[in-house]
């Protein structure tokens, strides 16, 4: 116990209540009660003031308890179908299921054991019902993951020891020998299924982008492998949606043979795309499930659609187009004004307009596209109709002083623009470009314009400008005020044998532009192909006008399979944005709307989706011992096989590192929150009232 005050303080205190109760019995009421009385009666009352003013001095008390947290054992068993795909599935089906259930009944005794189970997935169990088996149906295997999952959740605890029981095939996730390695704990394996090799064609890998553009050509690689099959002789074929696109014949010359055929496709038809890659079987071959393998690659034609509309023939058409299509994230065609309806394009997301409007046609045209909201690059040259053009409110408008000469102008790099960067060599090389044909005129820039580069004329730098773009709220522009930029291409590979400088400068403008025209305020993401009885997971994020994070309206999810069967769903609300977990579907291919409505507007999200049923424990059935090995030679664990848990149990009770821990408790707490102090001090008052009034002097 201790005092917040001085203890010296009780002094004081003792000499007052003796005072007091002095004063009280041997000198006030000295004739009223016998010397026996008066003895009693005044240690009382000193006692109760002793005790009162003793809460002056905040006396805290000191208590400290002992608990003891037993050993913390987790029992991780893997659960994938590789375990039972063996000559011992019978053993793990029966005997094996009571040897490990006899262990943890064992090790519970002495520790705290947990039971997980891991394949695609880990998950905690509980073994409580004695008829409970371990069913080993896992399609996937992620060692990495369980043991993180061990990491997450049981490191704040008295985690002594991991035993994990397994073949050691890991087909999914990262590498466990990573975490094991940085383990706090010994991790004991069970070395689980066959490491004996037999005659076996595999497609053990296959390399290819999960995401292609559409009529893009793309690379495939896939890699077949042979176990105990010197000499034979086997083809390899490769089907896109049913269709063979690729067969190769491949002659094993050594018992552990692999070899990476690469081949390449296309697709022009967006969606979901289903390929098959197969090895044909040879004689006695026992395991035919991993000769074949699905993958799938999701073709995309979200490419912004750029149009490229010229008054006349030029060659700053084909400089420009050759300067976009550098990015392959931008379709371009380009035609002259009036021809554009035979184009196939069916959405516009950049207008580039060489020279116009030149006509009224021309400025009905462009109008009507801005006033949908798509932006504008105009580049201004002899034919431009003046009048009209500043009509288009495009952030820059041009006076035309008489009918002169165009005049040159170099450009001058602005270092105070701000709506897009360029790279220091593209911002320098502009100074030494050669200079684009402006037309002689009184240039007024508007409050929402921003100058990328001003014209240099004569030697003598203007405010007028040769680059710049429009930012308002409702329609994005941007203005080259001269023509012949094509120079600017054969001038950038005449310095450096490349258009690198000259294509930055085009690609950065039109990318600033196009990302205005983006109207994706609501997506929905998710992976493009799951597992079947794989949790499915869809997130969605909503954007208001001020494009900030909102989920305030309800989002609905319609998933429909091909079949035409629908299923709807809700997301829930987390932070600010929407997800969705739901159990995976029948094995198919999916397409789903997204759907919410903010401040009056609708907004729909769409896509597609493919369930597989792919068995990646088919592809490798012989057990990597040898990872098991490792995992707890670097954890300073050891491997045990997987009829021996007795050693397995008394090896544990040999570790030193496995043992409880004991933790003390100390806590404080003040006298004047007692009870019983108070009740205490309410004892000795009252005791002293009652014997007054006993004696009768009350």
């Amino acid at each position: 116990m201790f005092t917040e005050y001085s203890p010296f303080w009780l002094i004081p205190i003792v000499v007052f209540a003796a005072g007091i109760a002095f004063w009280g019995y041997f000198v006030g009421g000295r004739g009223l009660f016998s010397a026996r009385q008066r003895n009693l009666l005044a240690a009382l009352r000193f006692l109760s003031l002793l005790l009162v003013l003793f809460l002056l001095l905040s006396p805290v008390v000191r208590f400290t308890s002992h608990q003891t947290e037993k050993p913390l054992i987790v029992v991780a068993q893997d659960v994938s179908s590789s375990i039972v795909s063996t000559k011992d599935s019978t053993y793990y089906k029966t005997d094996y299921q009571n040897k490990i259930r006899n262990f943890i009944d064992q090790a519970s005794e002495d520790y705290d054991v947990k039971v997980l189970t891991f394949s695609s997935e880990t998950a905690e169990r509980n073994l409580q019902n004695k008829n409970e088996n371990f069913t080993f149906s896992g399609t996937q295997t992620d060692m990495a993951e369980c043991l993180q999952y061990v990491n997450d959740e049981y490191s704040e605890q008295n985690l002594c020891a991991v035993v994990l029981a397994g073949d050691g095939i890991a087909n999914k996730g990262g590498n466990p020998l990573t975490l094991a390695q940085d383990a706090t704990y010994p991790i004991y394996t069970i070395a689980m299924g066959d490491t004996t090799r037999r005659k076996d064609l595999s497609i053990s890998n296959v390399r290819c982008n999960d995401l292609v553009y559409a009529d893009d050509v793309f690379p495939i690689e896939i890699t077949m492998k042979a176990d105990k099959a010197a000499g034979e002789r086997s083809v390899v074929r490769v089907f896109q949606d049913g269709k063979k696109i690729f067969e190769q014949q491949t002659t094993i010359t050594s018992e552990r043979f692999s070899v990476t055929l690469p081949l390449t496709s296309s697709c022009s038809q967006p969606g979901v795309h289903r390929f098959r890659a197969e090895v044909v079987p040879i004689e006695d071959e026992t395991n035919t499930l991993n000769n074949s393998r699905d993958f799938f690659v999701r073709i995309t034609d979200t490419r912004q659609n750029i149009l490229l509309l010229s008054a006349a023939p030029h060659p700053d058409i084909s400089a420009i187009k050759q300067s976009i299509q550098a990015n392959k994230n931008y379709k371009v065609e380009s035609c002259l004004f009036g021809e554009q309806n035979k184009l196939k394009t069916e959405q516009t997301d950049l207008l580039i307009a060489h020279q116009l409007p030149y006509d009224k046609a021309s400025f009905d045209f462009i109008n009507t596209l801005t006033e949908k909201g798509v932006p504008v690059l105009y580049i201004l040259g002899s034919k431009t109709d003046y009048a009209l053009f500043n009509r288009l409110d495009a952030g820059v408008k041009v006076q035309l002083l008489g009918r002169g000469s165009p005049l040159s102008a170099q450009a001058v790099y602005n270092p105070l623009f701000a709506l897009f960067s360029l790279s220091e060599e593209a911002s320098q090389m502009m100074r030494d470009f050669p200079p684009l044909n402006v037309p002689l005129a009184r240039f007024t820039l508007s409050q929402e314009a921003s100058v990328l580069a001003y014209q240099y004329i004569g030697g003598t730098k203007s405010e007028y400008p040769l680059l710049c773009f429009c930012n308002g709220t409702e329609k994005k522009s941007g203005v080259i005020c001269g023509e012949n930029i094509w120079k600017w291409r054969l001038h950038n590979y005449l310095l450096n044998q490349n258009n690198k400088e000259a294509n930055e400068i085009v690609e950065k403008a039109v990318r600033y532009l196009v990302a205005a025209k983006e109207n994706n305020a609501f997506r929905v993401k998710h992976d493009n192909v799951f597992g079947k009885g794989e949790q499915m997971v869809f997130d969605a994020e909503l954007y208001n006008r001020s494009y900030e994070l909102t989920n305030t309206p309800e989002a609905r999810l319609v998933i429909r399979s091909q079949q035409g069967k629908e299923f709807a769903y809700t997301f829930s609300k987390r932070n600010n944005a929407y997800t969705l977990s739901i159990p995976a579907l029948e094995e198919g291919e999916y397409t789903y709307t997204a759907h919410t409505t903010l401040a009056g507007t609708d907004y729909k999200a769409t896509g597609t989706f493919v369930i597989s049923d792919e068995h990646l424990e088919t592809i490798e059935l012989v057990a990597n011992h040898s990872l098991l090995a490792t995992m707890s030679k670097m954890s300073g664990g050891e491997m045990f096989p997987c009829d021996n848990f007795d050693s397995l149990l008394a090896k544990m009770k040999q570790n030193d590192y496995i043992k409880p821990v004991i933790h003390s408790l100390t806590t404080n707490k003040r006298m004047s929150e007692s009870p019983w102090y108070w009740a205490l001090i309410v004892l000795v008052m009252a005791g002293e009232w009652f014997l007054r009034k006993y004696w009768g002097r009350i």
